[in-house]
């Protein structure tokens, strides 16, 4: 598949990242605060802080194992959690929910690169248990014509442990800094 999803992302994102600098999360097509953006979700308190990870991709038509990563990545409260396109090909509409303890969400996404087109249908749902989570991500794609890159299935399934506090420095929104007069400027 072209490329691999968000979060848990947030939660999520799900599957092999590199080592991450203390203060950052990781980078890469596991991160789990990748896979946490168009469903409107907000992550809740309780998800944040940084979780050491353990994940396994799997074809979801023969179970066969793919692709094992670990690493660790950092949840802040109320990131969002969506689905992402790094590539910018498919706009996704998303539905669901998150509490203190299961997130679930369900995204359709359609894009079009040259001739083809993709659908790509996204269920995740993830479960935390104290300072414990678990998460699986089914990312489902179909493509046409014929001959386009073929889609497929794969499902993600994590196994994360907080490890600590998020950063505090790294879970705030940065803003720039003006004076009132150099604000006031900008909407006249």
């Amino acid at each position: 598949m072209m490329r691999r999803m968000l979060v848990l992302a947030a939660v999520l994102s799900a599957a092999a990242i590199g080592t991450a600098h203390a203060n950052q999360p990781a980078q890469g097509h596991a991160q789990i605060a990748r896979l946490f953006s168009a469903a409107s979700i907000r992550l809740p308190t309780e998800w944040n802080g940084r979780w050491a990870y353990r994940d396994t991709t799997y074809d979801c038509l023969h179970t066969v194992y793919v692709d094992p990563s670990e690493g660790v990545d950092t949840l802040c409260t109320g990131m969002m959690i969506d689905a992402y396109d790094p590539i910018g090909i498919i706009t996704y509409s998303c539905t669901g929910s998150a509490s203190a303890t299961v997130i679930d969400m369900t995204c359709i996404g359609t894009g079009t690169q040259s001739s083809c087109t993709w659908t790509e249908h996204i269920h995740l749902h993830a479960v935390r248990t104290a300072s414990h989570m678990t998460m699986e991500i089914t990312d489902d794609t179909t493509t046409a014509p014929a001959d386009c890159d073929p889609g497929g299935c794969q499902r993600y399934v994590m196994q994360a442990d907080r490890i600590g506090d998020a950063p505090p420095d790294y879970c705030v929104t940065p803003v720039r800094q003006m004076t009132w007069g150099q604000l006031k400027q900008l909407y006249r």
